[in-house]
């Protein structure tokens, strides 16, 4: 109707579905109106959830109840929490100093073109979860290893430990950028990284010299409280009605 050429490609996204996978209308009153749901939950949340749960070009429902999980279960417990213990682990064992480079037992595990290529295949629900498998084994490295526990035999090796620490949470700040810019940028500041960083950085051996800032938590749990409670009844959603 413009007289405009249409594109050679045509990302065509699906439908965002209320709760039960009933379609969002006025007559069924189960809409969602996103800017007075981002005044309760962080934008970065909402963005991980919907790119996560919702595959790209398929319908999927939306619930309050699966945010909560979702942020309070991977964005609190896996991701902001490991970035929280290893910047106090660099506070208590290394001075908030990153030492020279260690050998690499980390970030090797990582699965990088395997990323890559879902998120050119625009399959970003599986690229999210393949980092998430990395979040994980970061996690369950600190769990094997100990740092504790090394640093009272040899304080000296528990620098390896945490400068493959450091090195997994730079790279996982470049790949989930596209997803949770904000989050990122607080683990760049974290790790004294100034500078943006690209695919191309994904190179083990780059943090050489800077000082961990602890900052603020990345995310916070979201508490079934009365206040959190009543603040959702502003929000303008609806159960929906078969």
């Amino acid at each position: 109707a413009a007289k405009e050429k249409l594109p050679k490609k045509l990302l065509v996204h699906g439908f965002i579905q209320g709760e039960g996978g009933f379609k969002m209308s006025k007559s069924l009153g189960n809409f969602i109106d996103p800017l007075e749901i981002t005044r309760i939950y962080p934008v970065d949340s909402i963005r991980y959830f919907l790119l996560r749960e919702i595959p790209m070009g398929s319908d999927g429902a939306f619930s309050l109840k699966a945010l909560e999980e979702r942020h309070n279960n991977e964005l609190v417990n896996d991701l902001g929490n490991l970035l929280s213990r290893t910047v106090s682990m660099f506070e208590k064992y290394c001075e908030n100093k990153i030492p020279t480079k260690q050998k690499d037992e980390l970030c090797k595990k990582l699965k990088i073109k395997k990323i890559t290529q879902s998120i050119e295949k625009y399959e970003l629900h599986m690229a999210l979860a393949e980092i998430w498998k990395f979040i994980n084994e970061c996690n369950k490295y600190i769990n094997d290893k100990k740092p504790w526990e090394i640093v009272k035999k040899n304080p000296k090796k528990v620098e390896g430990v945490l400068y493959n620490l450091a090195e997994a949470l730079r790279y996982l700040s470049i790949l989930l950028e596209p997803f949770m810019p904000s989050t990122t940028e607080k683990i760049r500041c974290s790790l004294g990284i100034k500078n943006n960083q690209t695919i191309k950085d994904l190179k083990y051996g780059m943090l050489r010299g800077n000082t961990i800032v602890k900052g603020e938590y990345l995310f916070t749990k979201i508490e079934e409280k009365k206040e959190m409670a009543n603040e959702k009844k502003e929000v303008s959603i609806k159960e929906s009605i078969p």
